[in-house]
C-alpha cells in the first residue's frame, strides 16, 4: 500500500478517510489512540496502537516508543543526546530499542 492511498480509521460508528501524509503521529492514551494531523487537529479513536500499527504496515510509519508511532516523513529533527524526536511542535520520546529501526527507515526513505 502506498503512502498516497487513503486509509480509513474507525471513529465510533463512522469511518474517517485520511491520507497518510496528513498524519503526523499517533499516541496511545489508555484504551484510545490520539491521532495528530498536519492541520493541527487531533482525533481520539477507540482502538489500540497495535491495531493501528498493523493498518499502517508498508507505509512511512514507525513505532518509536511503546506509546508512539510517527510518520517518518513528518520528522523535522532528532536530538540524539536526549533521544527526542521533533515533528513540528510535537516532541516524541525515542526508545533505545527502536533507535536502530529509525536509523534504517531514514536511510531507506532517504
Amino acid at each position: 500500500m502506498s503512502s498516497v492511498n487513503p486509509i480509513f480509521l474507525r471513529n465510533g460508528s463512522k469511518y474517517q478517510r485520511l491520507l497518510p501524509k496528513d498524519i503526523l503521529l499517533l499516541k496511545a492514551e489508555d484504551n484510545y489512540v490520539r491521532v495528530y494531523l498536519s492541520s493541527g487537529e487531533t482525533q481520539l479513536l477507540y482502538t489500540s496502537l497495535k491495531r493501528l500499527e498493523a493498518t499502517l504496515v508498508g507505509m512511512s510509519f514507525l513505532r518509536v516508543h511503546r506509546s508512539f508511532i510517527i510518520n517518518v516523513y513528518a520528522l523535522t529533527a532528532w536530538e540524539v543526546e536526549k533521544s527526542e524526536l521533533h515533528l513540528g511542535e510535537h516532541l516524541v520520546p525515542l526508545s533505545r530499542a527502536k533507535r536502530k529501526n529509525l536509523e534504517e527507515m531514514i536511510r531507506l526513505l532517504g
